[in-house]
């Protein structure tokens, strides 16, 4: 079946050569092309699954494109850790090329391993492997801070829908830093009304609640973060529940130290799987945000 290019696709014409580059960067040949139906099956061992929108237009076929993403390598992470000690246009106008080789292509090919798959879970996101779409930018907005260092040295990935108070709408995230890694879902900063939604959303239907977070006591791999208020706005209610009530904001994590001089490329595969189990939450927020 021969699709055509969808501009809600992530992977139509301009950015084809993109996904060329990437994966082109990460294994070396252009023979297989990741694009809606072209599916290299012999080397994915992929099964295309059509992706449709809420009115119901074909976005893209869905591919396992995890393997495009070969992980982090040692240059990456000693990228990160040299640039946190230099910390200066000097410094990374010569290491420009390190960046953009060894951090930048896995965050895309990432990002594009990962696409398929936040689709499935909300047609609505943005999933284009690009900078200033899922993938932040290296240099650091200096205007109001006494920092002026001019780079990052921690890079995220963001899928998220494009609406203008993006911050009080949920999304999904990955984050690496020079001697960690984490990745989640949550708020990126909720507003005092957005969370008072969120309260009156689990007094009034706690059952509700708990079936979206059902995966929560036993699971071994997220925790809850978000500042709290110092006092419990709601007395009488259980130790469990105060955890999430009490928050000036809220998202669910998941801390990784980075051990050795690399991320292994099975990330991907605990990303996917976080992610799959953060999608009923994920829902039960955006009703409450909308």
């Amino acid at each position: 079946m021969q699709l055509k290019p969808d501009p809600c696709c992530p992977f139509y014409a301009d950015r084809l050569e993109l996904f060329r580059e990437t994966k082109s960067s990460v294994r070396g040949s252009k023979q297989h092309l990741l694009v809606g139906s072209d599916v290299a099956k012999d080397k994915h061992h992929a099964s295309p699954h059509i992706f449709t929108g809420v009115k119901g237009t074909v976005l893209c076929e869905r591919t396992d494109m995890s393997d495009i993403f070969d992980g982090f390598p040692p240059a990456a992470v000693q990228f990160l850790r040299t640039l946190r000690e230099n910390n200066s246009k000097g410094w990374f106008e010569l290491h420009k090329q390190d960046y953009q080789n060894n951090l930048l292509k896995p965050l895309q090919a990432l990002a594009a391993g990962l696409g398929p798959l936040m689709l499935s879970i909300d047609p609505d996101f943005t999933v284009t492997p690009a900078i200033n779409k899922t993938i932040s930018r290296i240099y650091r907005d200096t205007r109001f801070s006494r920092d002026k260092s001019p780079y990052k040295t921690s890079h995220w990935i963001t899928f998220k829908r494009l609406r203008q108070e993006w911050k009080d709408y949920p999304a999904f995230f990955f984050e690496i830093s020079p001697d960690s890694y984490r990745y989640g879902m949550g708020f990126y900063s909720a507003s005092r009304q957005t969370m008072d939604k969120f309260r009156t959303a689990v007094d009034r239907n706690p059952k509700a609640f708990l079936a979206a977070t059902s995966f929560y006591p036993n699971n071994r791999t997220f925790t809850i973060e978000g500042e709290q208020y110092k006092r419990p706005l709601k007395a009488g209610i259980s130790t469990e529940l105060q955890e999430w009530y009490n928050r000036k904001s809220l998202y669910l994590v998941s801390n990784h130290r980075i051990d050795a001089d690399r991320v292994d490329r099975k990330l991907i595969f605990d990303v996917q799987h976080g992610f799959e189990m953060l999608a009923p939450f994920y829902h039960y927020l955006g009703k409450v945000a909308t």
